[in-house]
């Protein structure tokens, strides 16, 4: 896979990251939850200072994984989600058998979750599960 078609991917990946987490939702569709809005930030960067805590427990900024100048998928889900978020991540897994580049290497897959209450130990679960 070329760099071009890789930095091609990355973005729709995203999106479709974020759709998936969406979809995922119990909440109306046809309502935005409430407090809920959208503030549209076209053409900036993201924050890299974004704190985060990993895998292991440990606070990390986001911009940790962008250091190596490689690209960074982006997958927010909900790690107990038995619908969508799970083909999104068990998809992505198998996509990223399938080409020649390696996650971790070439590129960087970033999972977080959206729902506070699930922690790095269940994180830490979920990356040993797509791993192997």
């Amino acid at each position: 896979m070329t760099t071009r078609t890789l930095k091609t991917l990355v973005p729709w990946l995203a999106i479709a990251a974020f759709a998936a987490a969406a979809a995922g939702q119990t909440v109306d569709p046809t309502q935005p939850p409430e407090g809920a809005r959208i503030i549209e930030r076209l053409d900036e960067r993201l924050p890299l200072d974004l704190r985060f805590i990993d895998e292991n427990g440990r606070t990390v900024s986001l911009g940790t994984y962008f250091e190596r100048g490689v690209p960074v998928v982006l997958t927010p889900v909900y790690y107990r989600c038995p619908n969508i978020c799970t083909a999104l991540l068990t998809g992505l897994a198998e996509a990223a058998n399938e080409i020649d580049w390696s996650a971790g290497r070439e590129f960087e897959i970033v999972t977080f979750s959206f729902n506070p209450a699930e922690t790095y130990p269940l994180a830490e679960v979920k990356k040993r599960n797509y791993l192997t």
